[in-house]
């Protein structure tokens, strides 16, 4: 029996293995710290003659000093890598983590565009199920195919949707609703969807491309 098809949110998960990573350092870094304070009150734990005290002053001047200041000057050293390391390629790493957003260019209205659209509106004068989810199908090709031969890059067409300012394209939300709704009826077997779903859908995809100037 056919499933039909609900519009939901979805959230991501969130592993363990990142905290658990996190802790590991955290101890690790707390251990190296906390070292000198272990090592000087070593004798106290080992030993409890009279003159545990004065082993512990001993070896603070001999051992735990020493080894203080070889550890600030190790972080010290470690904190000036850090330091020519990140700001050589603070500009490559702003020019590649910049915006992916650009503007929309004009078009000019396409009459071989609107032609495929008049044919996929006429698959819904006879609303069977097979007519809504092929009309719903070819209109989100016909959107990435102008999203492509506009100029928009990307391995699929979420990528280049996402390109786009949701600020300069009123429609844009919709769009994606539709084209959410296209991956469910492509990936779902035996799903279903209301004419009024479908309708909701193929308006979109005629609302972005009348906004853009294309139809």
């Amino acid at each position: 029996m056919a499933q039909p098809y609900k519009n939901k949110g979805g959230g991501k998960g969130k592993g363990s293995g990142g905290n658990d990573s996190a802790i590991g350092e955290a101890i690790v870094i707390i251990l190296i710290l906390a070292s000198p304070l272990i090592i000087a009150f070593l004798p106290l734990f080992v030993s409890f003659e009279k003159d545990a005290v004065t082993s512990v002053i001993n070896t603070w001047r001999t051992v735990v000093k020493p080894l203080v200041i070889f550890i600030d000057l190790a972080l010290f050293g470690f904190l000036v890598f850090l330091l020519l390391e990140i700001f050589p390629l603070q500009p490559r790493l702003s020019m590649s983590h910049a915006p992916r957003e650009k503007k929309i260019p004009k078009h000019e209205k396409d009459p071989s565009l609107a032609k495929k659209w008049e044919h996929i509106q006429k698959r819904v004068e006879s609303p069977t199920h097979d007519n809504l989810r092929i009309a719903i199908i070819e209109g989100d090709s016909l959107i990435d195919h102008f999203l492509r031969k506009s100029g928009y890059a990307g391995e699929s067409m979420a990528e280049r949707l996402s390109q786009i300012n949701p600020a300069e394209i009123k429609s844009l939300n919709r769009l994606w609703d539709a084209h959410r709704l296209r991956n469910v009826l492509v990936h779902t077997p035996g799903v279903s969807i209301a004419p009024n779903e479908a309708q909701a859908a193929l308006l979109a995809y005629e609302t972005f491309l009348k906004e853009l100037g294309a139809l």
